[in-house]
């Protein structure tokens, strides 16, 4: 028999299979060794069946008839659409190197393949999900099949936590760990406050006696200078005291603020908290003509120290000289002794720099004020 005659054969031969062992196939060589009844059907000749081996993995195997093989490079792997987990890269044996004639230089496997496809986004809870699979095989008669698609029903496990040898990174906020921006920003406020507060009533204080001209009053008086630098200051200091108080209350009782820290620490830190805005305010008052003028002149400091001191913009941002001039700011430290009173539960142990500082600052412009006072009245 020719080879038109064995090629006219074997197309009668399939022409007159059973409807349900029809199979399709997309090339073949003309030399086919063998009869085409000894051709089994893509089913049979490449038994498919998948499973979960954790919740992490699921591994794919074909059980390869003798005389058929498959090739590496037309395995394709997808979940249904709408599944929650997602696949990674499949992970292949080591197969068989050929020349094929069909596709030149390829990979293939005989016998048995199990392919590992790890599942980078697991489930949160235990639920089924669809696997397709494409693939493509030969026989050895000189048959190629057309891509196969197999689908599979696989369980997986609820995702519990990492899987071996994996290491997650998750950020946690250790002291606002539920991100509530009131935590931070109402410890900051009350700095503010305090600051405002006081260098306004201070930068008010001598130059109001001079305006009303009860300062030539005050100067035949025997007080000296610094019982009325002390007459003038206490009071505020006083008002101060009394603001941290009515803050600290709402923001315990009414913003619902955690406060972890000692409430005497804070005590003692707005004392020398108030002796830098005091001292600050007083120099202010020293050197202005007219209550407006004192006005203007405190917020002409108070805008950048607020702008300076971390509350608004981090300082780690600002430029390297800014970052220096930030020293001088007496609310820098403040913020940061604050809130972690507030937030962190810190210490003395801890926040003695910032008091250490503030304490410095305080003393060197309150002396400088007193010194230029004193100078005015005599």
């Amino acid at each position: 028999m020719n080879l038109f005659s064995r090629l006219v054969a074997l197309v009668v031969v399939l022409a007159a299979a059973p409807a349900a062992a029809q199979f399709k196939f997309a090339q073949f060589k003309f030399d086919l060794g063998g009869s085409a009844d000894e051709l089994l059907e893509p089913e049979k000749a490449f038994r498919f069946s998948a499973r979960a081996l954790d919740p992490r993995a699921i591994e794919v195997h074909f059980a390869i008839a003798d005389g058929y093989y498959m090739y590496r490079d037309k395995f394709k792997f997808a979940l249904a659409p709408g599944a929650s987990a997602s696949l990674g890269a499949p992970q292949f044996p080591a197969g068989i190197r050929k020349k094929d004639e069909f596709f030149g230089e390829v990979e293939t496997y005989r016998k048995d393949v199990r392919i590992r496809i790890p599942v980078e986004r697991g489930v949160a809870a235990a639920q089924a999900v669809e696997l397709n699979v494409t693939s493509q095989g030969c026989a050895d008669l000189g048959v190629c099949y057309t891509p196969m698609d197999s689908k599979a029903s696989i369980f997986l496990a609820a995702l519990a936590g990492p899987g071996a040898g994996e290491v997650q990174l998750r950020a946690r906020a250790w002291y606002n760990p539920d991100l509530r921006s009131r935590n931070f920003y109402v410890p900051g406020v009350m700095a503010i406050l305090i600051m405002l507060t006081s260098l306004l009533l201070t930068s008010m204080a001598i130059v109001r006696e001079r305006e009303i001209g009860t300062m030539e009053q005050l100067m035949v008086t025997p007080i000296r200078p610094v019982e009325l630098i002390l007459g003038k200051t206490l009071p505020f200091a006083l008002i101060g005291f009394f603001d941290v108080a009515l803050i600290t209350a709402v923001a315990v009782f009414w913003f619902a603020v955690p406060i972890r820290g000692s409430l005497l620490l804070l005590c003692g830190a707005t004392a020398l908290y108030l002796l830098s805005a005091l001292g600050i305010g007083l120099f202010i008052s020293t050197v202005s003509r007219t209550q407006q003028q004192a006005l203007m002149t405190t917020f002409f400091f108070f805008q950048p120290a607020m702008l300076l001191s971390g509350f608004v913009f981090p300082i780690a941002n600002m430029p390297e000289a800014i970052q220096y001039l930030t020293y001088l700011n007496p609310l820098r430290y403040f913020l940061v002794i604050i809130r972690g009173i507030f937030l962190k539960g810190s210490g003395a142990d801890v926040l003695w720099p910032h008091m250490l500082a503030l304490f410095l600052l305080g003393s060197g412009v309150l002396t400088v004020s007193a010194l230029r006072f004193r100078k005015r009245l005599e």
